[in-house]
């Protein structure tokens, strides 16, 4: 059994191995954790029972964490000390490559954003000349984007119901903090994460020309009875406007599709 945390702003990942997922072998692993890097003042775990009781959140507090959140819905055993002590060395190969190697999401070192300066593994024996002297490392600017919403704005969202589409229109009604929000949608209010939700069109009006020195960006939409991609202009860090947006009705073989094949099917 495996406790994966992650830091939201770099994208350092931490694995710890366990035996058991009991609040108190939690509290051991965590105590471990905050004291290798500080106590963090958020903590979004998800909704399994030792992170949602009581206890938990009384810890949290008493160790300094100022907020707890619980992650949206919808969002997703080793036996024998031996077959653990091998797992966590082969876990520790496998972080000293991430760490160093660029993240998709922030497009630059975990390491780097984490601990301030890159670090060194095996394979760095090979480019001695390629050290870099600590004494003239500086703090490099990291631009990260983070799409925000308001209230009111009408959006798609996702369903989480399999039995209906995948994607439902909604309207916002609350933000909580900088990635989550409440959505009000088919009568119900839904909790969703920045990436559970999209942008709705509804008009061409919203149309900006094509400008070539400006970042592109694609958002698809599947569901079991349409495809649809929207080519937008990136204008700022938290704005999008599109450029052009087209759909069009699955056939009875493409309703069977994967989501995924769907979305690759939506850019031809």
């Amino acid at each position: 059994m495996l406790l994966v945390v992650v830091d939201a702003y770099s994208k350092w990942l931490e694995v710890k191995v366990t035996s058991s997922t009991t609040t108190n072998a939690t509290f051991n692993l965590l105590d471990e954790l905050f004291a290798s890097y500080v106590v963090p003042i958020t903590v979004v775990s998800d909704n399994v029972p030792q992170f949602a009781s009581p206890d938990f959140r009384s810890y949290l507090k008493n160790a300094g964490v100022k907020y707890h959140k619980l992650t949206a819905p919808c969002h997703p055993a080793t036996n024998g000390q031996a077959a653990r002590d091998t797992l966590q060395r082969n876990l520790n190969t496998f972080f000293s490559q991430f760490r160093k190697a660029p993240h998709l999401g922030t497009g630059d070192l975990p390491a780097k954003l984490f601990l301030g300066r890159n670090i060194r593994t095996r394979i760095d024996l090979v480019r001695p000349h390629d050290i870099t002297d600590l004494t003239h490392v500086t703090e490099t600017p990291v631009n990260i984007r983070i799409r925000t919403f308001f209230i009111g704005q009408k959006v798609y969202c996702l369903s989480g119901n399999l039995q209906k589409d995948k994607w439902i229109v909604g309207v916002i009604i609350a933000r909580l903090g900088d990635l989550h929000y409440h959505i009000r949608a088919e009568g119900k209010t839904l909790k969703r994460y920045i990436d559970q939700i999209r942008l709705f069109y509804v008009s061409p009006q919203v149309l900006i020309p094509y400008d070539q020195a400006l970042p592109l960006a694609s958002t698809k939409h599947v569901s079991k009875t349409g495809i649809g991609d929207v080519l937008s202009h990136q204008l700022s860090n938290v704005t999008e406007r599109p450029i052009v947006y087209a759909s069009c009705t699955p056939s009875a073989t493409e309703q069977r599709y994967l989501d995924m094949d769907k979305e690759a099917l939506s850019i031809v």
